[in-house]
């Protein structure tokens, strides 16, 4: 079941990183805003690394979780004990990749809700772009 669930993930994530690289090119945004991309998919990789498997947070006194937002390990407290409760490898790979992949489609939605208001201002009207000559 875990790997559905991030099987799901990853196919959204990557969509919505398809997508943007898609406006972008459309409009013909000039280098500023690739640079951006750029930018926001490196904070979002290396912030979706992190999140995705060095955050370990409470649930309450007798759980933590390893993993944002979907959990690596759940830990709960038996007795005087820690018993962890890990998925196999291969899904441990795939939660991983979720994780890091929806985190970096998430720091992409300010630069997509830019390019998509820096388009209707400029005079933007089809989806092709073909209407209005500059962009910043």
């Amino acid at each position: 079941m875990g790997c559905v669930i991030a099987a799901v993930v990853i196919l959204v994530a990557v969509s919505w990183v398809t997508a943007v690289i898609r406006h972008l090119h459309a409009q013909r945004f000039n280098a500023a805003w690739w640079v951006a991309f750029g930018v926001s998919v490196i904070l979002g990789v290396r912030t979706g690394a992190w999140v995705g498997t060095q955050l370990e947070y409470p649930i309450n006194a007798r759980t933590r979780v390893v993993g944002f937002p979907l959990p690596l390990a759940v830990f709960v407290l038996e007795g005087e004990h820690w018993t962890d409760f890990v998925p196999p490898d291969h899904v441990q790979h795939a939660l991983v990749a979720a994780n890091v992949l929806s985190v970096m489609a998430l720091a992409l939605i300010p630069l997509a809700v830019a390019a998509r208001v820096a388009g209707r201002a400029w005079g933007i009207h089809s989806a092709t772009g073909s209407v209005g000559s500059r962009r910043a």
